[in-house]
């Protein structure tokens, strides 16, 4: 989800969702409540969202995680998660 949500437009989110047996509601909201995602805009069809500060060090996290596992090269993502971390502190 936080992949998604990285992208320009967000990661949107019908209120519909739960009607349709689909668990992205769910998913979302518990990224929002750990301040992962944030809501950025609203309209008639819905919620957009985007990652938090902490959401993109989790991205970032998770993407070296998969292409350590998967051995791909990391280096481009612990640079930049190396820079998420250094406008922490």
């Amino acid at each position: 989800m936080l992949w998604l949500a990285n992208k320009p437009e967000g990661l949107h989110v019908s209120p519909k969702e739960a009607d349709r047996f689909s668990d992205l509601d769910e998913i979302v909201n518990d990224l929002h409540e750990r301040g992962l995602l944030e809501k950025i805009r609203s309209d008639d069809s819905g919620v957009y969202f985007r990652p938090t500060h902490a959401g993109l060090i989790s991205l970032y996290e998770l993407r070296i995680a998969w292409r350590s596992a998967n051995g791909k090269s990391t280096v481009e993502e612990e640079a930049h998660l190396e820079m998420l971390k250094a406008q922490n502190d």
